[in-house]
């Protein structure tokens, strides 16, 4: 192959591989396009995923931003609203990292009362033998 083959006399293998490149920079350029419409105080939340969207300081005064009054008031949940890729990214995150300690926090619960019986049943094996 030469750098002036053109593309319709590729291998069929060449194509599909230019054709999946071509897709991830399409798919790259659409995320970049989303990202740069969303508004700012849908995408901060620090480290700790804590949400700071009700404490950022805006640009209009005691308003909101020009780019967060478009995008709508994340100072109004709609708890009406139960779809969840309606719920910005961070705080779909945050929602499930709360549901993770959760799940882990009842794990360990599990997890201990387990042991817990197993060192019963021990005791009463011994106790058993010994009658």
């Amino acid at each position: 192959l030469s750098g002036n083959t053109p593309y319709a006399q590729l291998p069929d293998n060449a194509k599909r591989a230019i054709d999946g490149i071509y897709q991830l920079m399409m798919q790259h350029r659409r995320t970049l396009a989303s990202v740069k419409t969303m508004a700012p105080a849908l995408l901060n939340v620090d480290h700790d995923g804590v949400d700071n969207s009700t404490t950022t300081t805006t640009t209009m005064g005691g308003g909101l931003s020009p780019a967060d009054a478009a995008a709508g008031s994340p100072r109004r949940p709609n708890n009406n609203n139960k779809d969840p890729s309606s719920i910005p990214l961070p705080q779909q995150m945050i929602a499930l990292h709360s549901q993770i300690q959760t799940l882990l926090q009842s794990a360990e619960s599990n997890l201990i009362g387990a042991q817990q019986l197993k060192v019963r049943a021990g005791e009463a094996t011994v106790q058993a033998k010994m009658h």
